[in-house]
């Protein structure tokens, strides 16, 4: 891959929790990877090996240790909280596996909400909702709570509403954890699309080996360190 093509840049990104004098956690060490547009990385590993901690060093959500972490040609190694909640705005989509979709907003308004707030007018926000819902095929669903969507469902809202400022960059945790295998399959093939169709940079967390096969590249994490990079057989 180009220079040009890669989203994100880790350079010997190191996360350590706990103070001075106290029990530490190195729960990045040393990690440095480049991360391209227009295909899913899998960040593959076990409970503690550092996938979730790189998410949220990618996503601005923690500030590395040691090193330096690179989103779209934006260094974030220093950058206020004002800056990396603008970033995260208009730049990084994150998806959980817990949805957080708001129960009292309608699937439209919890869609249109990062548009309400990066100020996109009404009108645009309402279309853009719209498209996304027709997309993910959440059409009918429009006027739901997230009461009365299944899990499946409630996930494909959450992605909507991760691309809803048409971001480069989305961030997935784990999102097929509370799914049953056919709905994550279908999920984790929209975040595919997603990478493979808008150029976007999609970097899925997961212990789930069935994710896998649809990523275009596996980066094998142990114990904060990235332990093999694989790019599957097609």
């Amino acid at each position: 891959m180009s220079e040009r093509e890669m989203a994100v840049r880790l350079a010997h990104v190191t996360r350590v929790f706990g103070a001075v004098g106290e029990t530490q956690v190195r729960a990045v060490d040393d990690v440095t990877l480049d991360l391209p547009r227009g295909g899913l990385t899998l960040l593959m590993g076990a409970s503690g090996s550092g996938k979730t901690t790189l998410l949220s060093l990618i996503g601005g959500l923690i500030a590395p240790t040691a090193g330096s972490v690179v989103v779209e040609d934006m260094s974030l190694v220093g950058l206020g909280q004002p800056a990396l909640t603008a970033l995260r705005l208009r730049r990084i989509g994150i998806v959980f596996q817990a949805f957080h979709l708001i129960d009292a907003l309608s699937v439209r308004e919890n869609i249109e909400l990062p548009m309400n707030l990066a100020g996109v007018e009404r009108p645009e926000s309402q279309a853009r909702a719209l498209q996304l819902a027709e997309r993910f095929g959440l059409h009918d669903r429009l006027d739901f709570r997230p009461r009365a969507l299944s899990g499946g469902e409630k996930q494909r809202v959450a992605i909507a509403r991760a691309l809803a400022n048409d971001p480069a960059v989305i961030l997935a945790d784990e999102p097929t954890g509370s799914l049953d295998a056919r709905a994550g399959d279908a999920v984790i093939a929209l975040l595919h699309a997603e990478a493979r169709q808008h150029r976007r940079a999609v970097i899925v967390a997961s212990h789930d080996p069935r994710i896998a096969p649809f990523a275009d590249q596996v980066v094998r994490l142990a114990f904060g360190r990235v332990d093999g990079i694989e790019v599957p057989l097609r």
